[in-house]
């Protein structure tokens, strides 16, 4: 348990500030995405042929523990589990360009081992924060869910058949 709590398996990265959260995962991962196509009538075809016309979003949801540093000066960015949970949550927001101007989502890449590695949004953030609290009534552990949705370029056919 303890190389668990020593290699966090996540990390979420603010392409705006650069700023950097390593996270543990641990349950399973649900990655949904959806593909619209379209019936199209050939002339001496009997059944349609099917024409591609658009994807959905490419989604990922999946549960994440935060969980308060055990030592103070270990180069972590966060040195509490509150920290990491508003960090979180910040990143659901727009920005505020301005002053008033509400700009885009707000982009970040998020890494899970080898598995995935890609730029997107935050759309859903759930949380449970668990007891035991320190002297300032902060959390030692927060379990959250997330859902992340990926932009940029879709991807193609050849580019998910490529085999580590």
């Amino acid at each position: 348990m303890s190389d668990y709590l020593d290699n966090p398996n996540g990390l979420v990265i603010d392409t705006m500030t650069a700023e950097a959260l390593e996270f543990f995962y641990y349950s399973e991962i649900q990655n949904n995405q959806t593909v619209s196509y379209e019936k199209k009538y050939v002339r001496g075809r009997s059944e349609p042929h099917q024409h591609y016309t658009n994807n959905g979003p490419d989604t990922i949801t999946m549960n994440i523990v935060l969980v308060a540093s055990m030592f103070q000066g270990d180069g972590g960015i966060y040195e509490d589990a509150y920290n990491q949970w508003v960090f979180f949550k910040s990143l659901l927001l727009p920005d505020y360009l301005a002053g008033s101007y509400i700009g885009g989502p707000h982009i970040v890449r998020l890494k899970m081992g080898d598995l995935y590695d890609e730029e997107g949004i935050f759309t859903e953030f759930s949380s449970t924060i668990k007891p035991p609290y320190n002297r300032q009534h902060l959390p030692a552990r927060i379990e959250c869910a997330f859902a992340f949705e990926r932009v940029g370029i879709p991807k193609g056919f050849s580019d998910m058949r490529i085999i580590l």
